[in-house]
């Protein structure tokens, strides 16, 4: 009779538990989604549910408004989400059941809530488990949180496996209180004090600007070093290393040399090339042979590595036939219709701006001339104001043809460059210079 009552001592505790892990776990979960702590704790009270569907369905807005119960407080804001009634429309669907939720909302619903709250009253509830306290952890500084041993140390031991070791703050959403290093010890296991003292560790030395790790695999030391000094050796391992790129020392060999000799080893063998437009190294695995590059965004063609045509297809290239590899030569013909229209554009421009200039000088004065004849008013004044706009009409008659010749050279500088660059490109390309 004595066992058969340990072993349902033993039953309920491990069930108790067992529950009290499950919570802690949901809790945690959802947090990680984004939801408020003080809703979730809400909805785990009324919904008295440790399913997380469930959960995020009764913490979730929908179209329509959210789905959960309307529970008002003293302000008439719903206790989970602290929004209006209004804004529950998806739980309440036919327009007959308002009033009667509305009646039974101050009776029902706000009574076993004031009942909740007295009950909360007389026991003091886990932040983080939500399940009574019957084995209090104290947190110095912070006299609004209170929380299970065991869930703080689930909570500091999930921090520490996670790296973050710098400034763990109390799990309460509003609180300020940092924990310190004497209490985090007293509350995790030997294991993870060693991990938490090897993280601590290891974020000093990140911020060090002399120190970088050791690159050998499971080795944990690393080199101090500086700019004149950068032949180190590992403290822990004695690796030999460069400071200066934090790899494996390289004698006589400057740490660029190094790095391309490390990369055409790594390139052999596999299809390589560069962009041609911003010279970044892309590798080719699978896929069709349009192409575009992550730093700047251009499109090209694989084998050719001429620009991607609007309208040559998804995958297709300009310069392809028959759905095989073969390209045909040919010139970018977008860009040589550029060439050709700012060429013909120059020559517009150097074959008519020599009739401009006698138009101009004629034409001007001319024009002003008449208007002071047909003048009737036999006051001076408006003969000084023509002869004003006709000193006015001279520099005028003088930056016309010089804009004009202006716009002419710099068009044909620039065509004559842009054509260089084609016959440059296809001559790289004929060549194998694709670098």
């Amino acid at each position: 009779m004595n066992n058969l009552i340990k072993y349902e001592q033993r039953s309920s505790s491990f069930s108790e538990f067992s529950q009290h892990s499950i919570r802690a776990h949901i809790i945690n979960q959802l947090s990680q989604l984004g939801f408020p702590l003080k809703s979730i704790q809400n909805a785990i009270l009324y919904t008295n549910s440790s399913d997380l569907k469930t959960l995020i369905f009764f913490l979730s807005k929908g179209p329509e408004g959210w789905d959960h119960e309307f529970i008002p407080n003293e302000q008439y804001l719903c206790e989970i989400c602290n929004e209006k009634y209004a804004e529950h429309s998806s739980f309440i669907r036919k327009d007959e059941d308002k009033e009667n939720l509305k009646k039974s909302i101050h009776s029902a619903i706000n009574t076993s809530f004031i009942n909740l709250q007295e009950e909360e009253k007389d026991e003091i509830k886990c932040g983080i488990c939500f399940e009574e306290i019957f084995d209090q952890c104290i947190i110095p500084g912070c006299d609004e949180h209170f929380y299970c041993k065991q869930c703080i140390t689930k909570y500091l031991e999930a921090k520490i496996s996670n790296s973050q070791v710098s400034g763990i703050p109390c799990p309460g959403t509003t609180c300020r209180t940092i924990f310190s290093d004497d209490f985090i010890r007293s509350f995790i296991s030997p294991d993870f004090v060693i991990k938490y003292d090897k993280f601590c560790k290891r974020e000093k030395l990140i911020k060090d600007p002399f120190i970088k790790f050791c690159t050998q695999p499971d080795c944990e030391g690393y080199i101090r070093g500086s700019s004149t000094d950068v032949h180190q050796f590992c403290n822990i391992c004695s690796h030999e290393m460069c400071f200066l790129c934090g790899k494996d020392w390289h004698l006589e060999v400057t740490c660029e040399e190094t790095e391309i000799k490390k990369y055409n080893k790594w390139a052999e063998g596999k299809d390589v090339k560069v962009c041609p437009f911003c010279n970044y190294k892309i590798e080719k695995n699978e896929g069709c042979n349009h192409m575009t590059c992550i730093i700047c965004k251009y499109e090209f063609c694989w084998v050719c590595l001429n620009p991607k045509f609007r309208n040559s297809g998804p995958c297709a290239c300009p310069q392809q036939y028959n759905n095989d590899y073969n390209h045909v030569d040919y010139i970018d013909y977008d860009r040589r219709r550029v060439i050709i229209n700012r060429i013909l554009f120059g020559i517009f421009i150097f074959l008519f701006w020599p009739l401009l200039l006698p138009l101009a000088i004629i034409c001007a004065p001319t024009y002003i001339m008449v208007n002071a004849t047909n003048d009737d008013d036999s006051d001076i004044y408006p003969y000084l104001t023509h002869c004003q706009q006709a000193l006015c009409s001279i520099p005028l008659t003088i930056c016309v043809p010089l804009i004009y010749s202006c716009t002419f050279i710099g068009s044909l500088i620039w065509g004559i460059y842009l054509l260089y660059k084609c016959l440059e490109r296809r001559y790289r390309r004929h060549r194998g210079l694709y670098y």
